[in-house]
């Protein structure tokens, strides 16, 4: 059992009890690389833009993102969307100057993805632990997705069609080029953004990357029989 807290700074912190009962602390992924990577400057930047309110629209997008997320969770699980949520939601972004349907469109966005791909959730706010090999640290992440989902590929193929019947080539097969489609199910680890202040556009940074790398490898050492074959920003625009 895996429970989170933060500290006065915002900085996301997590404790469990392994099966000797000891209790470990772990400091959250999003706070560990938050902290040292070369987009801290960005953040910086934008909170001195914003320094009469920057909190206020931190927690804004915050209180956002939090029920985006659990409306993501009821549509992977085919679940109604809870109507206190979608209020709360439309409260928020008409407060910070956007649309009052931003929720619901940021919603169908994501529906059409799971209906695209045939989405079937394993994963859903899940809390896993990775733990370093080399030094028996933790470091802890709340999985916002992991799922199976079908996706058709496409491939370029020589595909015979008949015989030269004239010219220097008679008699040899007439190869085409074709594009051939195949489906193939795969397993993905998805990170929601909600994309609050940007809707015409998203800045993704290398911490993002990095998230998505530490989530993997927690997913795929928690369950050695899971592969993770692809990692996603999801973000509505």
């Amino acid at each position: 059992i895996s429970r989170r807290f933060e500290d006065a700074s915002g900085n996301r912190f997590y404790w469990f009890l392994d099966e000797a009962g000891e209790l470990h602390i772990s400091i959250g992924v999003t706070s560990a690389f938050g902290a040292v990577s070369a987009e801290k400057k960005a953040i910086d930047k934008w909170k001195e833009l914003h320094k009469d309110n920057w909190r206020t629209l931190l927690n804004s997008a915050a209180t956002y993102g939090t029920e985006l997320h659990k409306c993501y969770g009821n549509v992977a699980l085919g679940k109604n969307i809870e109507d206190m949520s979608l209020e709360l939601m439309r409260k928020v972004a008409q407060d910070n100057g956007q649309s009052y349907d931003m929720p619901v469109k940021d919603i169908l966005s994501f529906k059409r993805f799971t209906k695209d791909v045939s989405l079937v959730p394993l994963i859903i706010e899940g809390i896993l632990s990775w733990q370093d090999s080399n030094t028996g640290e933790y470091l802890m992440m709340t999985i916002d997705l992991l799922a199976k989902v079908k996706v058709i590929e496409k491939r370029k193929e020589l595909v015979q069609e008949g015989f030269y019947v004239k010219g220097e080539k008679k008699g040899e097969a007439k190869l085409v080029e074709k594009t051939i489609e195949e489906e193939k199910e795969k397993i993905i680890l998805m990170d929601f953004k909600s994309n609050f202040f940007e809707k015409d556009k998203k800045s993704f940074y290398e911490s993002h990357l990095m998230q998505l790398i530490a989530a993997k490898k927690a997913v795929e050492q928690n369950y050695p029989e899971i592969k993770v074959d692809e990692i996603y920003n999801f973000s509505p625009n």
